[in-house]
């Protein structure tokens, strides 16, 4: 049986981000011109990928506040093809790993990312929710809010918003976002560098030490982690995986089968150099405000986490 920690790991596990282009380029060997200013401010536009598709483009195009989604979705993979039509995708991995399958579900989301040295707010979009995370490593601030617009009456009307307030340092082993626990995995650099959008990156590989698994009890295989230094960190405590990296992680490659091809890829496909205000980096709020460790909060974000895929529910 899960422990109330298990389940809070499980629900809690979503969101993503960066990289792009600038005026002052390089070569770098093989890596072709890459940036070599740091980037201090602006918003970047991340994508979420499994197996060539495009979850993104479904997350988009889906208005959950109808009563027609099924039909919606239906409609889409006939536009897109059958080897666009991620349901068949995701059903097929269910068959061979269900707890592989539930971990697509709930990581399955896009985020625009509005950063400002220290600070960022990732404004994360699933099937059927919001979800907006936004850290502040200066002052050690951390707020959550989400928010379900999926027709379901299985939601009482408080429950379809919620709001987290917590300090990140005190979550070092627990970040909100994270079912990942570095202490279960070897980490190794890897010997090469990966061009993303302009920012040259190190690869670093985990892989699970002998006889582990992660705390909801999910077995992954490996994951590719892509930093840049040229981004603080505090941009990786918004990923859906937390990885507790020296630079900023801007790509996330996360293998939950024996394949060449990761599950799950996490990348960034815009960044636009910008001034940042407060207002784009203000965050909405609604009450009762939860503690991050509170089960109730863990399970009503399950909820609003899988709201939208209740809707495709014949």
């Amino acid at each position: 049986m899960m422990t109330k920690k298990k389940i809070l790991y499980l629900s809690l596990s979503i969101l993503f981000i960066v990289v792009a282009c600038s005026k002052d380029n390089r070569e770098d060997g093989d890596l072709g011109p890459v940036v070599t200013e740091p980037f201090i401010e602006g918003t970047v536009e991340m994508g979420m990928y499994s197996h060539g598709i495009d979850l993104g483009y479904y997350i988009k195009n889906i208005d959950f506040s109808r009563n027609d989604t099924r039909e919606q979705l239906e409609n889409l993979i006939e536009e897109r093809g059958s080897e666009q039509d991620f349901i068949s995708h995701f059903q097929a991995i269910g068959e061979q790993n269900p707890f592989a399958a539930l971990v697509l579900v709930i990581n399955t989301s896009i985020c625009d990312y509005y950063i400002k040295g220290e600070t960022v707010l990732g404004k994360a979009q699933g099937f059927g929710y919001i979800y907006d995370h936004f850290h502040d490593q200066g002052n050690d601030v951390g707020k959550i809010y989400m928010e379900t617009n999926a027709q379901v009456f299985e939601i009482p009307e408080a429950d379809r918003k919620l709001y987290v307030e917590y300090a990140p340092s005190a979550q070092k082993e627990t970040n909100p976002n994270s079912s990942f626990d570095a202490d279960l995995f070897d980490r190794k650099p890897l010997s090469k560098n990966e061009n993303i959008l302009g920012y040259a990156c190190d690869v670093t590989e985990y892989t699970p030490k002998s006889g582990s698994t992660s705390p909801s009890g999910v077995v992954m295989h490996k994951i590719l982690v892509y930093t840049s230094p040229l981004f603080s960190n505090t941009i990786n405590f918004t990923h859906p995986f937390y990885v507790p990296e020296a630079g900023g992680i801007l790509r996330v490659d996360i293998f939950l089968e024996d394949s060449e091809q990761p599950t799950l890829e996490m990348r960034p496909h815009k960044i636009t150099p910008r001034s940042i205000s407060e207002t784009d980096l203000a965050i909405q709020n609604t009450e009762p405000i939860y503690t991050i460790d509170d089960f109730n909060w863990g399970i009503k974000s399950l909820a609003i986490f899988m709201s939208g895929w209740s809707t495709f529910e014949d």
